[in-house]
């Protein structure tokens, strides 16, 4: 729940580095602020976290989540032809939020059924770039994730958010002043579309304005001659080889996941599974000893 990345941060302090924490929901933590006074720059992406740290006497400055500084590609990956889109949602509200997504999906009296863009999939992780350009050919979107309400505004696509597992939907509403606050009912959240153009225009162009983000002011520009200026090409060459990078994992993920359908067909036949690696694996062997 973010303690590590405090504790990171004492550790950088203790050996006085410069520290910032951006791009942060920080929400009903029991610690100590000793850290958080101590930083050179604090940004929370939502006006709920600017206010409950300003109730702890720390200052901090708000500016988006840094999905709207992201360079996204053209063309699309996938059209949607002007129809409702529905995405994923947090895995806390299977059973509210996700059975009601799931039926409105399934529904066999809509003559026009969503189309499902998951954000939380190997496709999405690799293929991130194309996201708002998809989302741009929908008519409007109902989603369960945070970055997928960004991704419809930015895209100038209406949107209803569904509820979450912390109160960074809600603060999304109030920053953005949408129309349209969490639901839970995704019935009731395709109809609240209706009417609701000229609002939802009007925080699409708010967010197109804010798209250039202050968090790293406070480190400055560095000069030709500085390290910074090396950490910089550096970073940057080892951005430039994520998508790789990425691709690499989603392949390791699916062998993984490839091993241990496989370990589940022997213990259901009824063989001893080998050796298999991780948590999964001692269950496996538990079970079949």
């Amino acid at each position: 729940n973010g303690i590590p990345w405090l504790a990171l941060l004492a550790l950088a302090q203790q050996r006085g580095k410069a520290t910032l924490l951006v791009n942060a929901l920080y929400q009903e933590m029991s610690v100590g602020t000793d850290v958080l006074a101590r930083l050179d720059a604090f940004f929370v992406r939502d006006p709920l976290s600017a206010a409950y740290v300003k109730r702890l006497g720390i200052e901090c400055r708000e500016a988006p989540d840094s999905i709207v500084a992201a360079r996204f590609s053209e063309p699309p990956r996938i059209t949607f032809d002007g129809g409702l889109v529905v995405t994923d949602w947090v895995k806390k509200r299977d059973g509210d939020v996700g059975a009601a997504m799931t039926a409105l999906m399934a529904d066999p009296s809509s003559e026009a059924p969503p189309s499902f863009y998951p954000l939380h999939s190997e496709t999405a992780r690799t293929a991130w770039d194309r996201a708002c350009a998809d989302i741009a050919t929908a008519g409007a979107v109902i989603s369960g994730r945070y970055h997928g309400l960004y991704l419809a505004l930015l895209a100038g696509v209406p949107v209803v958010p569904m509820a979450s597992n912390s109160w960074k939907v809600d603060a999304f509403v109030k920053a953005w002043g949408l129309p349209v606050g969490p639901c839970a009912d995704a019935r009731a959240a395709r109809a609240a579309l209706k009417g609701q153009e000229t609002e939802f225009r009007d925080a699409a162009e708010r967010m197109a304005a804010a798209r250039t983000l202050p968090i790293f002011d406070v480190l400055g520009q560095g000069s030709e001659d500085t390290d910074e200026t090396r950490e910089v090409a550096r970073l940057r060459s080892d951005v430039a080889g994520q998508p790789d990078a990425l691709a690499a994992d989603a392949l390791t993920v699916a062998k993984r996941r490839l091993r241990e359908a496989a370990m589940r067909v022997d213990l259901l036949s009824g063989k001893v599974p080998g050796r298999a690696r991780g948590p999964f694996g001692r269950i496996l062997r538990r079970l079949s000893g």
